[in-house]
């Protein structure tokens, strides 16, 4: 009986230590995030001005749109180890399918499965997902019903 009282309270301190190192990873993740923000932010200041003095030079604008997409994934990423919920997940896969198809350069039948995924992801998402928008990925993680 003391044996298993104790397995409890060990499994429930390994838990919330776990939760607080999610937290501490979430926290640097999202510091990294906002310093690639301000990189992007001048990076596009540069690239206006190479605009405006030489409009003859192509610009890098395909690293720059996978720069900021990166980016967009991260602050979802975050998002989804915050919330714990179907629909967070669901948006972070839609996000980095989207950015995959945007900037591959595959064939039509990619393309083709690229969408096919979004799509599925987008009825899953209407149909499961905000009925459960608040609901834990964890289901031993569900408030109970009041009866």
């Amino acid at each position: 009986m003391v044996e298993g009282n104790t397995k409890k309270l060990l499994r429930s301190i390994m838990a919330k230590a776990a939760s607080y190192v999610e937290i501490l990873i979430s926290a640097l993740l999202l510091i990294g995030i906002l310093i690639g923000a301000i990189n992007l932010g001048t990076e596009l200041i540069a690239m206006g001005k190479v605009a405006l003095i030489a409009p003859d030079i192509t610009m890098p604008v395909e690293e720059y749109l996978a720069t900021g997409l990166q980016l967009i994934i991260g602050v979802e990423f975050i998002k989804m180890i915050s919330k714990h919920t179907v629909g967070s997940t669901i948006d972070v896969l839609l996000f980095a399918i989207a950015r995959k198809l945007v900037l591959s350069h595959g064939g039509t039948i990619d393309l083709l499965l690229g969408i096919i995924a979004i799509a599925i992801l987008f009825i899953i998402k209407r149909y499961f997902g905000n009925k459960c928008e608040r609901c834990p990925i964890d289901p031993a993680k569900a408030k109970p019903k009041e009866s």
